[in-house]
C-alpha cells in the first residue's frame, strides 16, 4: 500500500501504482480490499482492460461459485460500461447463468441482450446446456451430435463452436471437443471466446495435469491469436503458482520482467530459475545477471556478493566475478 502510493503521488506513476496494488491481490488472495484502489485508478487513468484481467485473474483462483459469480458480475460491468464491448458482457451474462439457472433477473437481462444483438441462435443452446442438472453423458453426447448437425449441415460454425464450448466447460476432459473446439476457433476467428472457456474450465478443474494442459493452450492464444502479452503473463504466473518447475513459463515471465526494467521481479524469477536449473552450468549466466541487477539496480551490495560467490563456486576463473 505505501509502495502503491508513492508509485502514484511521488513518482506520477499511476500504471506502477495499479500493479503494487495488484501484488497485493496476488499475495493474499483472500484479502480483496486492494479492489477498491484497482478501481479507482482505472477510473482515473482508464485502465479499465487492466482491471479486467485482475479479475480474470481471482476467476482462475477462485474458491467457489460465489466468488465466480461476483468476479462475472464485475467483468460484466466493466466491459458493458467502460470498455464498450456489448458482446463480451453477454458473454458474461451467460456464464453467469450457467453457475445460477435459477436468478430470474439474469435470465431477463439475458434475453434483453439476446434481442439487442440478435443472440438469440447463440445465446439458446447455451441455454439448454445450463438448463442440463445434473450433467450426464447421454446430454453430452446429445449435444455434440446437434453441434455437429450445425456445422456440417447448416454451415453455422459460430453456432457449432457455442455448444461444443458449452460441452467442453461443463466436461473438460473431452479432449476431442477441445480439439474440435480449436480448429473451429480456427475458422471463425473465435480465440477471445475460446481462451474464455478454458479459462472457465481450468479454474474448475479438480484434474492439476489437465488445468496445467489447458493453461498452457491459454497462454498460447493470448500471445499468438490475441497479441495479448500481459493477459499471457497472467496465465504464466498462474502455471507457475500451479508448478513452481514449469520452466518455460518460468523463462516468459523472466523476459517480461527485465523487458520492463521490473529489477525485483526479475531477481526474484532469477533466483527462482538458479533453484530449478537441470546443470550447475547453465546457472553462471543468470546468477551474473542476478549479481549486476543487485550491484547496479537494487543498490543490494550483500546479494550481489552471495551471487558472485556461487558464480566463483562453480566457475573459478570466471573473469567478472
Amino acid at each position: 500500500s505505501r509502495r502503491a502510493a508513492i508509485c502514484e503521488k511521488d513518482i506520477e506513476d499511476p500504471l506502477r501504482a495499479f500493479h503494487e496494488h495488484r501484488r497485493r491481490l496476488e499475495l493474499d488472495g483472500d484479502d480483496w480490499t486492494p479492489i477498491e484502489e484497482l478501481k479507482r485508478l482505472a477510473a482515473a487513468h482508464q485502465l479499465w482492460r487492466q482491471l479486467d484481467a485482475v479479475f480474470a485473474e481471482l476467476m482462475d483462483r477462485a474458491g467457489g461459485d460465489s466468488q465466480r459469480l461476483e468476479l462475472l458480475s464485475r467483468r460484466e460491468s466493466v466491459s458493458r460500461e467502460h470498455l464498450e464491448d456489448q458482446a463480451r458482457a453477454f458473454d458474461f451474462l451467460v456464464q453467469r447463468y450457467r453457475l445460477d439457472d435459477g436468478d430470474l433477473d439474469l435470465l431477463r437481462a439475458l434475453t434483453q441482450d439476446a434481442e439487442a444483438l440478435d443472440g438469440w441462435a447463440w445465446l439458446l443452446p447455451l441455454l439448454e446446456a445450463a438448463q442440463r442438472a445434473p450433467v450426464d453423458e447421454s446430454s453430452t453426447e446429445e449435444l455434440m451430435v446437434t453441434a455437429a448437425l450445425y456445422e456440417e449441415k447448416l454451415e453455422d460454425l459460430d453456432r457449432a463452436f457455442a455448444i461444443y464450448r458449452e460441452v467442453f466447460v461443463l466436461e473438460p476432459q473431452t479432449g476431442h471437443v477441445l480439439e474440435r473446439l480449436r480448429d473451429l476457433a480456427e475458422s471463425t476467428g473465435n480465440h477471445e471466446q475460446l481462451a474464455d472457456a478454458l479459462r472457465m474450465a481450468a479454474a474448475s478443474s479438480e484434474d492439476q495435469e489437465l488445468t496445467l494442459k489447458l493453461l498452457r493452450i491459454i497462454a498460447n492464444i493470448y500471445e499468438e491469436k490475441l497479441d495479448a502479452p500481459a493477459r499471457a503473463i497472467d496465465i504464466h504466473r498462474r502455471l507457475l503458482d500451479l508448478r513452481e518447475a514449469e520452466m518455460p513459463s518460468l523463462e516468459v515471465v523472466i523476459d517480461w520482467h527485465r523487458q520492463r526494467n521490473e529489477h525485483r521481479d526479475l531477481r526474484d524469477r532469477l533466483q527462482q530459475w538458479c533453484v530449478l536449473a537441470p546443470e550447475e552450468e547453465s546457472r553462471i549466466a543468470r546468477l551474473l545477471e542476478i549479481a549486476r541487477v543487485s550491484q547496479q539496480k537494487l543498490n543490494d551490495p550483500e546479494e550481489a556478493l552471495s551471487a558472485f560467490g556461487r558464480v566463483l563456486e562453480l566457475e573459478p576463473e570466471e573473469d567478472e566475478a
